[in-house]
Parts: structure tokens; C-alpha cells; sequence
């Protein structure tokens, strides 16, 4: 929480009055400190509700108010389809690859790095 509005925005995501997941978008400091990046996990059986979708436009839009940034990174595995439409949908783009970039599982996957700028 100290670091709540200041270099970061961290929120619960609320569902039929029981929290279903997190999100947070955090500052990057040096040189990056114009950028955040943001994060976000959320219980499988709200998957494919439109929640995730929501609680990105929201964080989005408070961190650009709130926050001295000027774009918010994402970073998305490969294969999470699901994650890289809840970035698109919210206007962020797509600006590279990096190629086998995770281990995870026992598998290696590269890392779709995407953008929203303000």
C-alpha cells in the first residue's frame, strides 16, 4: 500500500462481491521511469467474462492520470491468446517479439511485448 499512487497502482478486482483477482501497473525507475508495467492474474472460473478486459481500461485510464508515465508495457506469453486479446482490446499494440524468451512448465515460449501510450 506505500507504494499505492506513488510509483504504482495496485488493485484488488472485485466480482459479485468477492475478489477474483489482481491487477497493478508499476513504474519502472532510471531511465525507464516514464513507463509502467502491468500485471494481472484472475481466478479461472471468471476466464472469459469480460472482467479482465474491464479492469484493464480501468487501471489504464487511473494510471495516466495518476502516475507521471507515458506508456504502460505489457509483457504476454506465446500462448495466452486469452491475455493478448484483453491488452488489444484495450488499444494496446503489439511492438515485438522475444524469441524464447520463457521457461515455464518444462517449455520454452517467446514473450509478446505489448504497448499503450497516453
Amino acid at each position: 500500500m506505500k507504494h499505492d499512487g506513488k510509483d504504482g497502482i495496485f488493485r484488488a478486482i472485485v466480482a459479485d462481491g468477492k475478489i477474483v483477482g489482481n491487477i497493478s501497473v508499476e513504474q519502472k525507475s532510471d531511465v525507464y521511469c516514464k513507463d509502467g508495467e502491468i500485471g494481472y492474474l484472475l481466478l479461472t472460473d471468471c476466464w472469459a467474462k469480460g472482467i479482465m478486459t474491464e479492469a484493464v481500461r480501468q487501471i489504464c485510464a487511473t494510471v495516466f492520470l495518476e502516475l507521471y508515465i507515458i506508456r504502460i508495457t505489457g509483457l504476454v506469453y506465446a500462448p495466452n491468446v486469452a491475455s493478448q486479446r484483453v491488452l488489444e482490446k484495450n488499444s494496446f499494440i503489439r511492438e515485438g517479439t522475444q524469441k524464447s524468451a520463457v521457461y515455464k512448465n518444462g517449455q520454452i515460449y517467446d514473450l509478446f511485448l505489448y504497448a499503450k501510450l497516453k
